[in-house]
């Protein structure tokens, strides 16, 4: 059986349908991209959103660096906004528990993230802290620990 000539929708050249996902990579379709993955959703979710194939979407990252570098940078927003309010509440003077929390958690990212790169530098000891540790420290000390491993000092 032949392919059709004519869209199966509205019955139109397909050159002319406005049914059929778009081809060309049009700046309403990067801007939805975009809006899309500066919330965190996947590729396939951000192509489905945008009414392109995810295979035309990896065809244009390889073909198009301008493109590929607004697509990596609109992935990357949700890690930069976290981690902008981590630093603000790290950085909470008024609500010292808050604070806290942040601290804990900002070494956690950052032993998960840079474990291995630490271990393999020979001029950085790497100490672990537990929950039970922190959990043993006064305010006063975390806030100096903090202080040490931001290099606020």
């Amino acid at each position: 059986m032949a392919r059709p000539l004519n869209c199966w929708k509205c019955r139109k050249p397909k050159s002319q349908c406005k049914c059929w996902r778009p081809t060309v990579f049009t700046e309403d379709v990067i801007q939805k991209l975009e809006e899309i993955f500066k919330i965190d959703w996947t590729v396939v979710e951000a192509t489905s959103y945008a009414w392109v194939w995810h295979n035309s979407y990896y065809e244009q990252l390889k073909k198009n660096p301008v493109f590929k570098e607004r697509m990596e940078k609109a992935q990357l927003y949700p890690f930069i906004k976290a981690k902008k309010k981590l630093q603000i509440q790290m950085e909470d003077k008024e609500n010292p528990m808050i604070a806290h929390k942040a601290t804990i958690e900002f070494l956690k990212r950052r032993e998960k993230r840079y474990s291995d790169k630490l271990q393999s530098d020979e001029t950085v000891t790497n100490v672990t802290l537990t929950m039970d540790d922190l959990d043993k420290m006064t305010p006063e000390e975390i806030e100096k620990l903090r202080r040490e491993k931001l290099g606020l000092n």
